[in-house]
């Protein structure tokens, strides 16, 4: 809708919150207000690795999870602009509490702070590590860049964890390639700092859960655009939306006027 209304964000705060209209309020310039996701994957699909694939999915893996959908060419948005929202597709039924209310979603076992989390319990169960003394035993103090670098520096515990990561996407993505027959699943976000290290176990996993009719046909790749995939694609909408005769179906608060202030944000 014009106004970019945030019907419910789960890391943020806010429920029926008008972006858009707080943003201008702030702004001398129209504001355009997309989801991080949505963005990316249109960054991918003009300049990255989506170039000239009609059928593709995005994913960003990180704090949040969120995906991006096109389908023949086109942008699926979904009844209200709210597809996309791979996180929340439950792959534990009896698991723990999401905080969007439901139980077992994938955020609750493959998001960044999931993957820190199981860290920290298996350091608790393997005090010998390396990476336990590194952290002078201050398990709260492990990041993302600490556990990614020590992964890959062959913690064989670091790589366990990014193994089960990888397991928990394939059960969500195996559906999704089973259902839509996709041409190329694109991974990004700060989780995919990782490499291989999480793209190997994942086609793995999937080769034991998806069709092999459908998997044989889509490809699995790493973001070409990488932390700046949002960016780009934000930028992109805007100009191919001024410039195209034949706009893409996103609605853009406040576009009457070229000068524009544009925002990402996950939703």
């Amino acid at each position: 809708p014009s106004t970019a209304t945030v019907l419910l964000s789960v890391l943020l705060p806010w429920r029926n919150v008008s972006l858009a209209t707080e943003l201008a309020r702030r702004f001398p310039y129209p504001v355009a207000v997309f989801s991080r996701g949505s963005a990316a994957t249109w960054g991918e699909r003009w300049y990255g690795a989506g170039r000239n694939v009609r059928n593709m999915l995005y994913v960003r893996a990180g704090n949040g999870i969120v995906a991006g959908l096109v389908i023949n060419g086109q942008p699926y948005l979904g009844q209200g602009f709210g597809a996309g929202e791979l996180g929340h597709v439950t792959v534990q039924p009896e698991g723990a509490l999401c905080r969007c209310g439901n139980r077992g979603c994938l955020a609750t076992v493959a998001s960044s702070e999931a993957l820190l989390n199981r860290m920290r319990q298996l350091l608790r169960e393997h005090p010998d590590n390396p990476l336990w003394s590194a952290l002078d035993n201050q398990l709260e103090h492990l990041t993302l860049a600490e556990l990614i670098g020590a992964a890959l520096d062959g913690n064989q515990v670091a790589q366990q964890v990014f193994a089960e990561v990888a397991r928990w996407f394939a059960v969500a993505l195996a559906s999704a390639i089973n259902l839509l027959n996709l041409d190329v699943i694109i991974v990004g976000g700060p989780l995919m700092a990782a490499g291989e290290l999480l793209l190997q176990p994942l086609k793995a996993e999937l080769g034991q859960r998806a069709l092999p009719t459908h998997l044989a046909r889509v490809e699995i790749v790493a973001s070409a655009l990488r932390e700046h995939a949002p960016s780009i694609g934000a930028a992109g909408l805007i100009l191919h939306e001024l410039m195209s005769p034949s706009p893409l179906p996103v609605k853009l608060a406040g576009f009457e006027d070229r000068d524009l202030l544009f925002s990402t944000v996950t939703v």
